[in-house]
């Protein structure tokens, strides 16, 4: 571990050397690169937008249980079960803001919801710059963890990881991987990076705020409230860090593709990981 996290220091000082030459992480940088056009709507229609993205997913699961056509007739924490809840809820949420994304961005140009196949390549460099930061995070997070407690975290972090693992090579396993991997990111940044920072960014006019607020709520979320599962603390700091990242991306760009991108990028990274470490 010790090395390991050697290793993910020196890297990460070397991406944000690059990026502070770059002017990318100074203070003022993401103004003076240019902000998305945020200013065409009002901050409730951005807000309204990403409330009913976020709202139509748990709409959509209540109405799901009752579908056993879809999910199954058995138990609600069987493999099917949560396949199929999660491609609801992930599908439908996406659905609804891919529609209302394409809306707002008929209303003004620039406004950073568009989405071109030049984005992949792009997604894919800005993950990579960003991937020692988040690991160095995640893997600190871990350490603290097992000096606190003398017990050595689940390096899977996450009980969807878990349950792919249970279902791997099945029909439904592998479309629990096509969820995480293409849907979910699809809904969770339409709802946080297209809607809920720009609403901020619109509100307070400062980007490194919008950034900030929304990769807050980004990591809340991921937590296990009310007895439901989530992603242990040591897992926020990692989440946490890998929506700073991506919402930087977000504002240098201004295209909604990137975050997407390095979002599956991330999950299918943690997918693959995992599968790795139990083969």
């Amino acid at each position: 571990m010790d090395w390991k996290l050697g290793l993910l220091a020196i890297a990460s000082v070397m991406v944000l050397f690059v990026l502070w030459i770059g002017d990318i992480i100074k203070p003022g940088s993401l103004k003076r690169s240019g902000l998305r056009h945020v200013e065409v709507y009002f901050f409730g229609i951005w807000l309204f937008a990403a409330i009913v993205t976020f709202v139509v997913g748990p709409l959509t699961a209540q109405f799901a249980a009752h579908w056993p056509q879809v999910v199954g007739d058995g138990d609600a924490e069987s493999l099917r079960h949560q396949t199929a809840m999660l491609l609801c809820v992930s599908g439908v949420s996406g659905a609804v803001g891919i529609g209302l994304a394409y809306l707002i961005s008929c209303g003004g140009k620039g406004t950073g919801l568009r989405v071109t196949w030049s984005d992949i390549p792009l997604g894919l460099a800005c993950f990579v710059l960003a991937l020692p930061l988040v690991e160095l995070v995640g893997s600190t997070l871990m350490l603290v963890h097992t000096q606190l407690s003398g017990v050595k975290p689940d390096e899977l972090g996450h009980p969807t990881l878990a349950l792919i693992l249970d279902g791997w090579g099945s029909t439904w396993g592998w479309a629990l991987v096509a969820a995480v991997v293409l849907v979910v990111p699809i809904a969770e940044e339409l709802i946080f990076r297209g809607f809920l920072q720009s609403a901020i960014l619109r509100y307070a006019d400062s980007p490194w705020v919008a950034v900030t607020l929304t990769s807050i709520g980004f990591a809340a979320v991921h937590y296990g409230w009310d007895g439901q599962p989530g992603v242990p603390w040591y897992g926020i700091g990692q989440l946490f860090m890998l929506s700073i990242a991506i919402g930087i991306a977000y504002e240098r760009t201004r295209r909604l593709g990137v975050p997407i991108v390095m979002h599956a990028a991330f999950n299918a990274m943690m997918v693959t990981l995992a599968v790795a470490r139990t083969g």
